[in-house]
């Protein structure tokens, strides 16, 4: 997709799109983040790590790693979740695909509810 098409579709400038894709300009705003994730079907997500989880999360910075996946491709037609994904402990989904794990490894839950 072009900038200006992403742009048409979330009510902005090519411009603006253009400063989304550089690295270096910190002043994204949630609102249009949002916009962004509503037209490519994935989640906005902000959080507070401590920097080691950032480092660790910020290792592989290739486009591989980079793209979620959209909700159907997780979730398929039916909406729910695929065998690819695993339950955490604090019953979130996460997909293999896109997590790095932690130095020592999440704890899961596995779709019959028993902990590993």
């Amino acid at each position: 997709m072009s900038q200006a098409d992403l742009a048409r579709k979330i009510g902005s400038r090519q411009s603006a799109v253009a400063r989304l894709e550089d690295p270096t300009y910190g002043r994204q705003s949630l609102a249009v983040l949002h916009k962004v994730a509503k037209v490519f079907d994935v989640a906005t997500w902000v959080e507070f790590v401590p920097f080691s989880t950032y480092l660790r999360r910020t290792s592989d910075l290739s486009p591989r790693a980079l793209t979620p996946k959209s909700y159907r491709e997780e979730f398929g037609e039916s909406g729910e979740p695929l065998p690819s994904l695993a339950l955490r402990a604090d019953g979130s989904a996460i997909s293999s695909m896109h997590y790095i794990a932690p130095v020592h490894g999440p704890t899961y839950l596995p779709m019959n509810g028993s902990i590993k």
